[in-house]
């Protein structure tokens, strides 16, 4: 969801000649459900927070597909969509094309409303099993480090580990408390905050998100639009049985990268 602003706002990047793709930040709005509220809280902390510190810090823009703005002619330059055309990531390397073209891609200062009223939790766990795989097949040992940026559930590893204890409980009751008011003075600063009730929930989120992250080292398939396709490097589809055979899809496709190196 925009506002009349919107093309004006992300267009005016454009200006300059180098600037070869404008993306947008993305908050989510409307949950109603758990499901939509885990969306929303995730989408507004650790989404929204991680884009800007890598954008900022790092230098590493990182291209949501949601709202994509590029010039015809650089986009065929590129090879066009049909070059992407079996990338499920296709926003990230068509972001990654543009910078080899030696264009910037510039993050816009516009927060695009990611309306999320009525998910339900295996909505909510098929979009993140999905991202991770995503992103375990593009950033590879990287992936390992997100683990480490999700502070509510390693707090709890001392006392899954160690059992109950005063100071394996003072952790991660001292870790929720100053996650949820993190959480909640993200979401003031964005504006259209939910309400306050709903970022008690955020620790709860984020022990699923890290139940989540482990899925990818498991399983590399992935359901879109109806069908099961294998994952492999640079998140390339190939089509896989739907039953039996898909680690034989895997053995197989190993063996030809094999051969194709």
């Amino acid at each position: 969801m925009v506002d009349p602003h919107y093309l004006r706002t992300i267009a005016k990047p454009m200006d300059s000649p180098d600037v070869g793709l404008v993306c947008n930040l993305i908050k989510g709005i409307g949950g109603k459900t758990f499901g939509s509220i885990f969306e929303n809280l995730h989408l507004n902390s650790f989404i929204l927070g991680n884009i800007c510190f890598l954008d900022k810090y790092l230098g590493i823009p990182c291209v949501v597909g949601k709202s994509m703005l590029m010039r015809k002619s650089d986009l065929e330059a590129i090879g066009g969509l049909s070059s992407v055309k079996d990338i499920l990531a296709e926003d990230h390397f068509i972001g990654e094309k543009i910078r080899g073209q030696k264009q910037r891609v510039v993050i816009s200062n516009y927060l695009i409303n990611n309306v999320n009223e009525y998910w339900n939790l295996r909505k909510f766990i098929n979009r993140h099993v999905r991202w991770g795989k995503m992103r375990w097949k593009i950033g590879g040992m990287k992936y390992l480090l997100e683990l480490t940026i999700n502070p509510v559930f390693t707090a709890f590893l001392p006392l899954l580990l160690l059992g109950p204890t005063e100071k394996t409980l003072s952790l991660p009751t001292l870790v929720c408390l100053m996650k949820i008011t993190g959480d909640f003075y993200l979401g003031r600063s964005i504006s259209r905050p939910m309400h306050p009730f709903f970022y008690l929930l955020s620790p709860m989120k984020d022990l699923l998100i890290g139940l989540i992250w482990f899925v990818p080292f498991a399983d590399d398939t992935v359901v879109w639009r109806g069908n099961r396709y294998l994952m492999g490097k640079d998140t390339k589809l190939s089509l896989c049985p739907e039953r039996g055979g898909a680690w034989m899809y895997r053995i197989m496709n190993g063996i030809k990268a094999k051969l194709a190196w």
